[in-house]
């Protein structure tokens, strides 16, 4: 065999190889396994942006929460320290008819915004 014969069958080996990596591309196993891997990585894609929103959002509660915790405990040490103090001037209470009037004011003016809302 000479060196021509060697490259005609490498050739031919090569264009059969061909012909079956297009079957196999083109048969319907391997067309759905394409599309479920799309899919499989878009989910892990989104799987990753959910995991990293909701580390955002807990860390952002925990600073909340150190924060509500902070100020109810120095609520609790003011509520403590008036109960304790003797009172030395009250604050004077609204009379009512102050009352009356805020409550009617604010009345109105939901009246309004809902109706400039609506119309």
């Amino acid at each position: 065999m000479g060196n021509l014969d060697l490259l005609f069958e490498y050739q031919k080996a090569d264009l059969e190889l061909e012909t079956f990596e297009q079957r196999i591309k083109s048969s319907p196993a391997r067309q759905q396994l394409s599309k479920l891997r799309a899919h499989l990585v878009e989910q892990q894609s989104q799987w990753q942006r959910i995991t990293a929103d909701a580390e955002v959002k807990a860390s952002s509660y925990e600073a909340s929460l150190k924060r509500f915790e902070a100020l109810l405990a120095q609520y609790e040490k003011r509520k403590l320290s008036r109960s304790t103090s003797p009172k030395t001037s009250a604050r004077p209470k609204p009379s009512p008819s102050f009352s009356r009037i805020y409550t009617n004011r604010l009345r109105r003016s939901a009246r309004r915004s809902t109706a400039s809302s609506n119309g």
